[in-house]
This record gives C-alpha cells, sequence and structure tokens, in this order.
C-alpha cells in the first residue's frame, strides 16, 4: 500500500510540474524530459505564437546617432542610463554588437554594429513587459528572422518564420528539439 500511495504521489508531483512549467513557474531540465514531453510544447506554443497577427512596423530607427557612447558605455559593462537600456554582445572577449532598449519605446529593441548600423529588430507583443509575451525579430530591410515566445524571464520558445522550431532557451543555454544544448549567452 505504501508503494502504491508514493507512485501516486510522485505522478501527482510530475502533473503538477508540467502543468506549473506550462504557466511558467517551475524549473525543468529540457534535456532530461521525454521527446513527446518536448514535442508537445514544441507544438503548443507554435500554435500559439504563428495564429497571433502581427504588422511589421517600420523601424523608428535606422542608425544609432549616438553609437560612439553606447558602445563606450557597454564596453564598460553599463547596463543602463537615464533613456535607454543597453545590453553587449560578445563573441568570445570580442565585442561585436550591442542593443538599445528606448525607454520612451520599450516594446522596441534595436541590435546595431559597433559603428551604429541597424542589424536588427524586435517588436514585442502588447502585454510586454508581463510573462507571457512574444516578440518578432527583423532584419533592418525588414526580413522576418524569428518569432520568441516567452512563457518566463528565464523561459523561452523560438521559432523560424516558417513556424520551424529552432530552440528551447533556458536561463542562458539553449537546447534543439532533441535535448542537446546548442548555445550559451552571457545576459539573459
Amino acid at each position: 500500500m505504501k508503494k502504491v500511495i508514493i507512485i501516486l504521489c510522485l505522478f501527482i508531483t510530475g502533473l503538477a510540474v508540467y502543468s506549473a512549467d506550462l504557466a511558467g513557474g517551475v524549473v525543468f531540465d529540457w534535456a532530461d524530459i521525454k521527446q513527446i514531453e518536448r514535442d508537445t510544447r514544441i507544438e503548443q506554443f507554435r500554435k500559439i505564437l504563428f495564429e497571433q497577427d502581427f504588422t511589421v512596423e517600420r523601424p523608428s530607427v535606422k542608425k544609432d546617432s549616438r553609437y560612439k557612447e553606447h558602445v563606450m558605455l557597454v564596453s564598460d559593462g553599463i547596463t543602463e542610463t537615464d533613456d535607454v537600456n543597453l545590453c553587449a554582445f560578445y563573441k568570445g572577449k570580442f565585442l561585436y554588437a550591442y542593443a538599445v532598449q528606448y525607454k520612451n519605446d520599450p516594446k522596441k529593441v534595436y541590435y546595431y554594429s559597433l559603428l551604429g548600423k541597424l542589424y536588427y529588430f524586435d517588436i514585442m507583443s502588447g502585454n510586454y513587459p508581463n510573462f507571457p509575451y512574444t516578440s518578432r525579430q527583423y532584419r533592418a530591410n525588414e526580413k522576418p528572422v524569428s518569432v520568441i515566445y516567452f512563457v518566463s524571464h528565464d523561459m523561452q520558445y523560438m521559432y523560424a518564420p516558417d513556424g520551424k522550431f529552432t530552440g528551447f532557451w533556458y536561463k542562458d543555454k539553449m537546447f534543439n528539439s532533441k535535448g542537446g544544448q546548442v548555445l550559451t549567452r552571457t545576459n539573459y
């Protein structure tokens, strides 16, 4: 009888973890869950993302006129000023790009070269910054790059514009659909 109760408790706990995870509230290891669970989650969030109608808004900022200042700030590890949030992107120890989010227009993020040339821009959904929300990323020429479903700060599901799953971010690690780690980031 004790074994039955223990098994039943483990089963109920597993269901609670799974349902809480879908709401973004529980930590789990993508690599350790069964493939059927990964596939179910991938499809669930694909449906949510691609049922929405996103219209492409033209980027309001094509060139960062303050690129020298912003590059200097991100190089020094500064992530916020009175009017912008900043993020640096490194390949190894080499700074190769930075992002700017203007506080007066927080639903957009612009990604620039070190000379202030626009590479990409993101547009967040209406409920940003509250979770869950979605983000669509475009190249400077407005060609779609990716669609992301932000379950929580720690968990994001990423898809190509055609709906193909490209990765699952958990904190600083990105995993493929089979549970293998493919990337690491320093700032999430």
